[in-house]
């Protein structure tokens, strides 16, 4: 009889983070983002009396982050990175959680969308591969090349001014990034799913 509550960040997968061997275990209240979110979560099958919206403080803070005068060269020399033009993956867990041949596929994976990505990209291009905060060090190991590199920590001055083009999936920080800048691209092939970035218009959307 201990009260509970949930924070959802984003604005997909409502009902499912509450599942656990067959059954559901809902806390007390839930908050979410915006009345999007709370209209998704109702039709996901979330009972509306738990739902609250609570704004995402996140998001709103980076309405006045201000990220100064960034020095990417300086930063590139730190982290080994050749100079010229520099792509960032931003990647997500998605191949162990939404496997091939689920009902929850989402029609790609990290490993598909990087190694397109990989497939073009040009030889005096640098490919960033920003891994996700559970994703661990080797997990991308065998890409890695002269002009591909792995980054846990990216600093945001980074992100906004010393990266020509951030590529990711459907991450929230994709949605933070748009904020900042406005030439963001989500690549989803083949998506089952929606991206509330590219529904809002904060994302560029890629199929291909």
């Amino acid at each position: 009889k201990i009260p509970s509550i949930s924070i959802i960040d984003h604005w997909n997968w409502y009902k499912k983070r509450f599942e656990f061997n067959g059954d559901l275990f809902y806390p007390d209240r839930i908050i979410i983002n915006d009345e999007y979110a709370r209209s998704e979560a109702i039709e996901d099958g979330i009972p509306k009396r738990m739902l609250v919206v609570g704004g995402n403080p996140q998001l709103e803070e980076l309405l006045t982050k201000s990220t100064g005068q960034f020095d990417a060269s300086s930063w590139k020399l730190e982290n080994n990175l050749p100079d010229g033009r520099l792509i960032a993956f931003i990647c997500e867990s998605l191949k162990d959680d939404f496997p091939l041949g689920s009902r929850d596929y989402l029609g790609y994976d990290e490993f598909l969308v990087l190694e397109q990505i990989l497939d073009i990209l040009p030889l005096d291009t640098t490919l960033l591969i920003k891994l996700h905060p559970e994703e661990l060090e080797d997990k991308y190991k065998k890409y890695t090349a002269k002009n591909v590199f792995i980054m846990r920590d990216c600093p945001l001055g980074a992100m906004v001014s010393g990266i020509d083009l951030i590529v990711g999936m459907g991450s929230i920080l994709l949605i933070e990034l748009a904020m900042l800048r406005k030439d963001i691209v989500s690549f989803r092939p083949e998506a089952t799913d929606s991206f509330v970035g590219e529904i809002i218009d904060a994302t560029h959307s890629a199929r291909n």
